[in-house]
Order: C-alpha cells, then structure tokens, then sequence
C-alpha cells in the first residue's frame, strides 16, 4: 500500500475490501450482490459478518449499462473516501447538487479508506471487467496468459511456483492494454492489478470439492463398493440410490441428479469424468 499510495499517512489508512457475487438464486432469478468491508474487522466475526452492502441488482431487470453505471457510483464514492473529502462533482463530472447543499468538506478528519482488494466469483469478474476468460475459452485468466489447449506450454493445468503461465503475469498497464480498456474499477487512482482477487469459496466448493468427490466415486466403483455386476454407470446409479437414502434419513434436502460417468477420447488419452451435484441442508 505505501508504494500505491506515497502520499497518505499510514497510521490513518484503512485498507477496504470489495466483493461481489453473480450467482443464481430463488427460483431461477438471480442477482448481483454487491459488498465492502474493512480487512481490519477483528473480535466481531471478520470481514464476512461486517459488511456493508454497496448494491443488489436483481439481474433480470437489468440493460447492458445497468453494471457500469452502479459501479461508476461505488467507484466514485470509493474516490471519496481514498482523498477524505466530499466531491462537489458527480462520477460523469457534472456538478453534484449535494455538494452545494451543504455534503461537503472532510468525511473522517485525517482517515482514508483504500481499496486493497476486489473479489468476486467467475461471473461477477467477467461482468464488471467486460472479459469473456473462463475455463472452456482459449485464454482462461485474465491476470496472464494461461491457455487451455493442451498442446500449449502455457496450459493452465501446469500448477506450481514454477508453472510456465507464471512468467505471464501481467502488469498493470498490460492488464489495462490487453484486456480491460479504462473504464469503472482501474479509473480508481492507486488501481493495482494485484488487487483482483478470485472468490475461494466458489473455487474450493465449485471445483476442487467435487473434483475430489468424483474421484472419490470413481475410485468407489472400481473397488465394486456397489457391487460388480453392469456397467460403471450402473454401479453409479446404485450409489446415488444409496447417497439419496442417506440425504431421507437425515431429513437433509438433495439437490443432485443421477450420478454418471463417461468415457471422452482428448487428444492421446483418455479422461474419466464423474458428474455429480451435492446436497444443501
């Protein structure tokens, strides 16, 4: 922070944190929650159980620039807090009436709140950064140049300190450059490439743990834990009657559907995948 902001006072720097969720919700509407907290929350249940919230949008009523008039709004007001003062100017640079009514002068004496973080899910990171990077596009990170073709040495599987995409890392400029363009979150002054920040609560829930848990099963059928008559399929769908039981006896909701498992040729070899969806209490 001491290098992003030079001319701030430290010992009155409070380091803010945003996150914004993109996901679906009841009855198959969904909405964009949008929240900011200090990443000093302590003895109060953290940042999580402090948040303030910025904005909801439910996203069916929504136009293409509903996204970035919101955030121009929050960006602007972020402004607010970095320099301590009340704007006398609106986010697009026309005079803003609150500020002749009296919103003026400093908001918290010597206090500044900056940003240091902006986190959110896949979809939250793709609206808000106007990118179209995911895991089934060409280029899957909008932070290097990691591919996932497989006959890419910069494939995104390559994990490690070590792995080749690492030595893509972009800079500030280049993310501005070749992937974003200047509009809403890096016109914030002190705008830091670092600050993006991926959502580990999707990545560990939506990926890794069912990436475990189908191995998990495959490993299942292949002990014959559900017997070894049929087909792996068959075998499967004999473990999903089991798991549904479970889910009745616990009186806990299931979500899932029928467990499956298929054979796909990639290149030179072979990949067994597991379909399976989890329950909610």
């Amino acid at each position: 922070m001491s290098h992003w902001h030079k001319d701030c006072d430290l010992k009155h720097c409070i380091p803010v944190s945003i996150h914004g969720d993109d996901a679906d919700s009841h009855r198959r509407r969904n909405f964009m929650i949008v929240t900011f907290g200090s990443l000093l929350s302590v003895g109060c249940g953290g940042f999580f159980d402090t948040r303030l919230l910025c904005y909801c949008l439910d996203n069916s009523r929504a136009v293409p620039s509903t996204v970035a008039t919101l955030d121009m709004w929050v960006v602007w007001s972020l402004l607010e807090l970095q320099v301590g003062h009340y704007m006398d100017v609106d986010p697009w640079g026309q005079p803003y009436p609150p500020h002749a009514s009296g919103r003026s002068g400093s908001i918290c004496g010597p206090w500044r709140f900056i940003m240091v973080c902006h986190k959110g899910d896949e979809k939250y990171i793709q609206k808000v950064y106007k990118t179209s990077h995911s895991a089934v596009s060409k280029n899957v990170c909008i932070l290097c140049d990691a591919s996932c073709e497989p006959s890419s040495e910069l494939m995104y599987t390559r994990h490690g300190v070590q792995a080749p995409h690492r030595r893509t890392l972009f800079s500030t400029q280049e993310f501005i450059q070749k992937i974003v363009g200047v509009h809403t979150w890096v016109r914030l002054p002190g705008f830091h490439i670092s600050f993006i920040q991926h959502d580990w609560l999707h990545v560990c829930d939506l990926a890794l743990v069912p990436e475990s848990a189908a191995s998990a099963l495959v490993e299942l059928v292949n002990e014959g834990y559900w017997g070894d008559a049929g087909t792996a399929d068959e075998r499967l769908r004999r473990g999903y009657v089991s798991f549904i039981s479970a889910c009745k006896r616990a009186k806990v909701r299931s979500r899932g559907v029928v467990f499956s498992m298929f054979l796909r040729f990639d290149g030179t070899i072979f990949c067994v995948v597991c379909v399976c969806f989890f329950f909610s209490g």
